[in-house]
C-alpha cells in the first residue's frame, strides 16, 4: 500500500468513526474544539477568531480559525496521523486536528484545507492538503509581513454545508459555536482568551465577541443562577487520587422550568430543566471532555428524581508530569474511555458520594 493509499484509508476510517452526543451538536461542531485546543494550550494565544462563510447557492462553506499564539509548535507531530505519546491534557491523542478535518469533509479527495503559521520573527509557512503524512506539502510564504503578525496560526477548510445539519442557519450556528466554547472551557480560559465568532452568508452576517458580550463559562453561569435563587448547590467536595484530585460540585435547578431564566436562554443545549440537560460536565484541567447524563453515572434510566441536576467534575494533576494519571479521553475528546481504570475508579467513588447527605 502506498503512502497516499494509507492516508486515504486512515481519513475514511476517521471520518466514519462514530462520535457520541450528536443529539447535542453535529460531529463537525463536536470536534471543532480540537482546533481551538492548540491555541488554548501550547499556543499560548490571547485571541482566537472563528469565521464561517456560508454560500447556500453552492451548498459550500469555508471555516477559518485564527489565533495570535506562538505558531504551530510541533510540526512533526501534526504531520503524523497519531502520536505515540501524549504531551499534555490538550494534546492527548496527537491527531485531534486531523480528526476534526475528517468530520468537516469526509471525502479525502475533496478535502481542501490549509494551516498557516508564523513563529515569532520567522517567515509565514503554509501546509496544505492532501494529507500525506511527512510528505504533506509545506512551503514558506515569502514577502508576507502582515498575516499572523508577530506570530500565530490559521487553520482553514472548505466544507459541504450539509455537515452542519440544522446548524446551517447563521443565528443557530453562532449560538452553537458560542455554547460549545463556553461549555468546553473553564472561566479562567474564557477570561484569559478573547474569543470572537463571525458567521456570514450573502444575506446575513452576525459577529459576537467574548469581551464585548461579557461571556462567562457554563459553570460560572450556573453559579450566577445560585445568586439569583434559581439554582441551589447540593454537593461540593474534593476527592484525592494518585497524581492529583478531582473536584465535585452538584447543583439543582429550583426555578420553574417553564420560565425564561438566564441559564435556559444562554445555554439551550445544557441549561434547561429537563432530563436531557441533566448532565455531569467532566473536565481535565479546565477542558470539558464529556457532558455525561447524570442518570448514566447513577446506572439508571432517565429517572425524574435527577431532573434539573447539573454537575461539574474537574480532574487536576498535582504537577504537569502527572496529567497521564488523569482519565483518558477517546480520540475525539468528546467522551472518556469506559474501560480506563482511572475513570472506572472515579465512577465507583462518585456513587459512594451519592450516599452522603446533601448540603
Amino acid at each position: 500500500m502506498s503512502n497516499q493509499e494509507e492516508c486515504i484509508a486512515l481519513w475514511r476510517a476517521s471520518a466514519y468513526e462514530a462520535v457520541p452526543y450528536t443529539s447535542d451538536f453535529v460531529e463537525a461542531l463536536l470536534t471543532l474544539p480540537e482546533i481551538l485546543d492548540g491555541a488554548v494550550g501550547q499556543g499560548g494565544a490571547t485571541v482566537v477568531e472563528i469565521r464561517v462563510d456560508l454560500d447556500p447557492d453552492t451548498g459550500r462553506g469555508v471555516i477559518r480559525v485564527d489565533d495570535n499564539g506562538c505558531g504551530l509548535k510541533n510540526v512533526t507531530r501534526f504531520l503524523k496521523w497519531a502520536a505515540a505519546k501524549s504531551t499534555d491534557s490538550m494534546h492527548r491523542n496527537g491527531h485531534g486536528m486531523k480528526k476534526c478535518m475528517t468530520k468537516w469533509e469526509k471525502d479525502y479527495s475533496r478535502a481542501k484545507w490549509w494551516v498557516l503559521y508564523r513563529k515569532r520573527n520567522r517567515d509565514l509557512t503554509r501546509i496544505e492538503g492532501p494529507f500525506l503524512g511527512t510528505d504533506t506539502k509545506q512551503e514558506e510564504v515569502e514577502g508576507d509581513d502582515t498575516l499572523l503578525m508577530p506570530s500565530g496560526t490559521q487553520w482553514g477548510m472548505e466544507f459541504d454545508i450539509s455537515v452542519l445539519g440544522a446548524s446551517s442557519q447563521v443565528p443557530q450556528l453562532v449560538r452553537n459555536l458560542k455554547e460549545i466554547i463556553l461549555t468546553r472551557y473553564s472561566e479562567e480560559i474564557i477570561q484569559r482568551i478573547e474569543f470572537s465568532i463571525e458567521v456570514s452568508s450573502p444575506s446575513h452576517s452576525i459577529h459576537v465577541n467574548s469581551r464585548e458580550g461579557d461571556w462567562h463559562s457554563f459553570q460560572t453561569a450556573v453559579e450566577m443562577e445560585v445568586e439569583l435563587g434559581n439554582i441551589r448547590m447540593v454537593r461540593n467536595t474534593v476527592v484525592q487520587i494518585p497524581g492529583g484530585h478531582w473536584t465535585y460540585m452538584s447543583y439543582r435547578i429550583t426555578a420553574d422550568g417553564r420560565l425564561p431564566y438566564p441559564l435556559k436562554q444562554l445555554f439551550p443545549t445544557y441549561g434547561e430543566k429537563n432530563m436531557k440537560c441533566s448532565r455531569a460536565h467532566i473536565s481535565v484541567e479546565g477542558r470539558m471532555i464529556e457532558a455525561i447524563p447524570v442518570a448514566k453515572l447513577h446506572g439508571k434510566e432517565n429517572h425524574n428524581s435527577l431532573n434539573g441536576c447539573i454537575e461539574f467534575i474537574n480532574f487536576v494533576p498535582d504537577c504537569p508530569e502527572n496529567f497521564d494519571k488523569m482519565p483518558s479521553p477517546c480520540t475525539t475528546k468528546v467522551s472518556f474511555y469506559e474501560n480506563d481504570e482511572v475513570f472506572k475508579a472515579f465512577k465507583v467513588a462518585y456513587l459512594q458520594l451519592q450516599r452522603q447527605p446533601e448540603i
